[in-house]
């Protein structure tokens, strides 16, 4: 789920930066997410996020360039590099 955000957030922010292309297209919100040998679907809408088509209770914030994420995923504090 963090992994799916972070990839939405970064690609939202290079497409602002690019801007060469007109109208301001929206990020992609559904991505391949592979940990390990594993991969998963992750799906972002407006007030949800969905891994492999359950839905993840995720609270976080991110700025571009961090490089560590705090977040709580299902009421669990969780902290990613």
């Amino acid at each position: 789920a963090i992994a799916g955000f972070l990839a939405t957030a970064r690609a939202d922010r290079a497409r602002r930066i690019d801007d060469q292309l007109g109208a301001r297209l929206p990020p992609p919100s559904r991505w391949a997410v592979r940990i390990g040998d594993a991969t998963h679907q992750v799906a972002l809408a407006q007030d949800e996020v969905r891994v492999d088509g359950e839905v993840v209770d995720l609270a976080m914030e991110y700025t571009p360039g961090d490089r560590l994420i705090h977040a709580e995923v299902a009421g669990k504090p969780l902290s990613v590099k």
